[in-house]
């Protein structure tokens, strides 16, 4: 069996599963739902419909200038692809985006994966403090972030440090489930340029696999 087969099969096989699948897993919700499995950490945020976090995945480096300095990755210093990752506070996985070039930033990302639009007013979603996406957030929809120190600010008060903890708490619910994404040999290694055609599905498998695993379905 040559190369060129398994890799059809390959393909064939991950196309299969995705399109079973996507409709199970590849939807947000609505808040009631999701309020009626929340876990005691959201006691102080039972809005919450998702928490976000973007995560990288190494990639051969491309041959031409302009695509390596597109997929270049400044936080990761090597060429790299990413993907925001979105999660139930439930810990399942309800969303994982394209894959884009590792230049993009975290709000490029998350406009580009127009999560919005499964959002409503009331709504609110937690991420780390480097997702600067409150400008562009629909009136009626919130944002769940640590404080931040900025300008002369040397020290939080009481009430923000208690804030981020709780905050932090809860956030590991994403961080968790790419772990378990990452557990994946695929998404362990440096990523083919001749894969990138078919990565997003790839990983989108790779997730839905993870919510089997973990039964969040």
């Amino acid at each position: 069996c040559s190369c060129q087969t398994i890799g059809r099969i390959w393909e064939t096989w991950v196309e299969v599963i995705y399109n079973k699948l996507v409709g199970i897993f590849e939807k947000i919700p609505d808040l009631p739902t999701i309020q009626a499995t929340m876990p005691a950490c959201f006691a102080k945020f039972p809005n919450v419909r998702i928490i976000i976090d973007a995560t990288e995945v190494p990639v051969q480096k491309p041959n031409g200038v302009k695509e390596q300095a597109e997929f270049y990755s400044y936080y990761k210093s090597c060429h790299t692809i990413k993907f925001l990752v979105c999660v139930l506070p439930n810990g399942s996985i309800c969303r994982v985006s394209n894959a884009f070039p590792g230049s993009t930033t975290d709000k490029e990302l998350f406009i580009a994966s127009r999560v919005l639009e499964d959002l409503r007013p009331g709504d609110m979603i937690m991420c780390d403090k480097g997702f600067m996406i409150a400008d562009c957030l629909p009136d009626g929809i919130t944002l769940a972030v640590p404080a931040g120190l900025w300008g002369d600010r040397k020290q939080f008060t009481m009430e923000e440090a208690r804030n981020s903890r709780e905050l932090s708490s809860a956030r590991v619910h994403v961080e968790r489930m790419i772990g378990y994404m990452k557990r994946y040999k695929l998404m362990g290694r440096k990523i083919y340029i001749s894969e990138l055609p078919h990565i997003s599905k790839i990983v989108k498998v790779i997730s839905f696999l993870v919510n089997l695993q973990n039964k969040k379905l």
